[in-house]
C-alpha cells in the first residue's frame, strides 16, 4: 500500500471515528458502514420502530441518519474534503441506503462546528471515547 493509500485510509478512519458520536435516538446509531474503497462507502441504515417505542414509524432514525451524514460532512471539511450522498431509491424506507463518496476541496476551509462534535453530547454525563475496532 503506498503513502498516499495509507494516509487516505486513516483519513476515512478519521472521520468515521467522529461520525459514529452522531446523535441517534436512545444512542442506537442505527447505521452500519461498508467501506468500498479509501474515498467511498455505503451506509446501510435501518430504523428501530419495531422494538423501540420512540421511534414511531421510524422517523426518529431517519433523522439520526440525516445527523451522521451532516456529522460526516463536517468532519470530512476539516481534511479538506466535501461529502457528496445519494440515496438507494430501491432500498425500503425501514433500510436507508446511501453511497457516500468524498471528494478533494482544497479550498475547503474546516467547518466551524467541526471541533464541537467529540464535546456534543445529548447524556447527562460523558460518553466513553473508546476508540473503534477493525470489527
Amino acid at each position: 500500500m503506498s503513502k498516499m493509500e495509507q494516509h487516505l485510509d486513516a483519513t476515512l478512519e478519521q472521520i468515521l471515528e467522529l461520525a459514529r458520536w452522531a446523535p441517534s435516538g436512545d444512542n442506537t446509531q442505527p447505521w452500519r458502514f461498508e467501506i468500498l474503497d479509501a474515498r467511498r462507502l455505503i451506509v446501510h441504515g435501518h430504523d428501530t420502530r419495531d422494538h423501540c417505542v420512540y421511534d414511531l414509524d421510524g422517523h426518529p432514525s431517519q433523522m439520526s441518519i440525516g445527523a451522521l451524514l451532516e456529522t460526516m460532512a463536517i468532519a470530512a471539511s476539516a481534511h479538506q474534503l466535501e461529502m457528496q450522498a445519494t440515496r438507494h431509491c430501491e432500498a425500503p424506507e425501514s433500510r436507508p441506503t446511501l453511497t457516500v463518496e468524498f471528494t478533494p476541496a482544497p479550498l475547503r476551509e474546516p467547518d466551524p462546528l467541526a471541533d464541537a462534535i467529540l464535546p456534543r453530547s445529548v447524556q447527562r454525563r460523558a460518553l466513553s471515547r473508546r476508540p473503534l475496532t477493525p470489527a
